[in-house]
């Protein structure tokens, strides 16, 4: 049986609980004014939870928000990145066994030609 998903809080006291808890359940965090955040928000539309975080005193604004991504959708994304990965590892590796061919190839002319 899965483990029960962790409840995300209604808000954060500060940033380092949201890093702190982030951290411990697997959650990727994007924090607000961020192209990260942006992109998230319109990618995952209401799967992207986003929570304010009250900032310490003394600072100038009194909240700012995180995004927050779970750790099921960032893993299917990845694993569904995987095919594409494996075949530009492959290409560059193709590339690099070319470039060496041709250096070795280069290397045999220039001896020839002492």
């Amino acid at each position: 049986m899965e483990p029960a998903r962790p409840v995300v809080p209604d808000q954060f006291q500060h940033a380092a609980e949201v890093i702190l808890w982030a951290q411990k359940h697997r959650y990727e965090m994007h924090w607000l004014n961020t192209a990260g955040f942006a992109k998230r928000q319109r990618e995952l539309g209401d799967r992207f939870i986003v929570r304010p975080v009250l900032k310490r005193p003394g600072k100038r604004s009194g909240m700012t928000s995180v995004g927050l991504v779970s750790p099921e959708i960032w893993k299917a994304e990845w694993e569904a990145k995987a095919l594409r990965r494996a075949a530009l590892a492959a290409e560059r590796m193709e590339r690099w066994k070319q470039k060496e061919a041709r250096l070795l190839k280069e290397a045999r002319l220039r001896k020839r030609r002492k």
